[in-house]
């Protein structure tokens, strides 16, 4: 099985060789090492022919899910894969939500045991103004977050326990949101209330661990609070304060203590 989001493109053996990929490596998903952006189809056809090799390098990993953290090109799309119908069995996606790939891809990534990455570009994405991803946030899109976050938990959870990776995966989705209010030209106050209302139910409630987020996203996360100029120079002064301390103390001693 493979997904094709609407408007972009494959190269045209890119099938062939995550197909050659999955049975060559007994694996139960391929996935090609990254994509090719551009603004057109034209553009990424033209990408994607002078960047694809004709025998692209091959290589396999096990603990698919820490894969996923562990390497950016895989991402956390779920088109520019080819899955065994066993590996995905009845799992689908969340219905009535945005950036449901993630939480779709996290959950089988949790379930399978062997992936296969293949070192080429096989996946063209065409950067629309429009499109879902690059327009300006929304409550929605704020609560789309929220939902795969449970969601993912709630999945994990009725099979023994959510793995160490998942938590990962889904403290870096709730830095993701917090990002994208805070650049957003639409983030009203209530939108933001609502984002940091959210990311501290989960994290008072075990869904996502503190440690675990970007830190970017938490000086956000403290920052957007009421007092949040407080908080910021508070938190920058500790900062500043702990280099120095480390960076100069051991000169400050003597040399008999040293």
């Amino acid at each position: 099985i493979a997904f094709l989001d609407a408007g972009d493109i494959l190269h045209p053996r890119a099938l062939e060789i995550l197909l050659d990929a999955l049975t060559g490596q007994k694996a139960d998903v391929a996935v090609s090492r990254y994509f090719a952006k551009a603004h057109s189809q034209a553009s990424a056809a033209h990408c994607l022919a002078k960047k694809v090799p004709a025998k692209p390098r091959v290589f396999s990993a096990d603990n698919p899910l820490e894969q996923l953290l562990r390497h950016k090109y895989i991402r956390s799309s779920s088109c520019n894969k080819l899955y065994r119908r066993e590996a995905i069995g009845g799992l689908r996606f969340q219905e009535n939500i945005f950036f449901e790939d993630w939480p779709f891809v996290t959950k089988v990534f949790g379930g399978i045991k062997r992936l296969t990455i293949v070192d080429a570009p096989l996946y063209g994405y065409i950067m629309q103004p429009q499109s879902i991803t690059r327009s300006d946030f929304s409550e929605k899109k704020v609560l789309s977050y929220v939902a795969g976050i449970e969601s993912v938990n709630e999945y994990f959870s009725q099979r023994g326990g959510v793995p160490r990776a998942a938590l990962k995966r889904c403290a870096i989705a709730s830095g993701m949101m917090l990002g994208k209010v805070w650049h957003s030209r639409a983030a009203v106050p209530e939108l933001r209330s609502l984002a940091l209302r959210e990311f501290w139910r989960l994290v008072s409630e075990r869904k996502i661990l503190l440690r675990d987020v970007p830190l970017k996203a938490t000086v956000r996360a403290v920052a957007m609070r009421r007092f949040n100029k407080i908080w910021l120079l508070s938190f920058g002064l500790w900062i500043l304060f702990s280099f120095l301390a480390c960076h100069f103390y051991p000169v400050m001693m003597s040399d008999s203590a040293a």
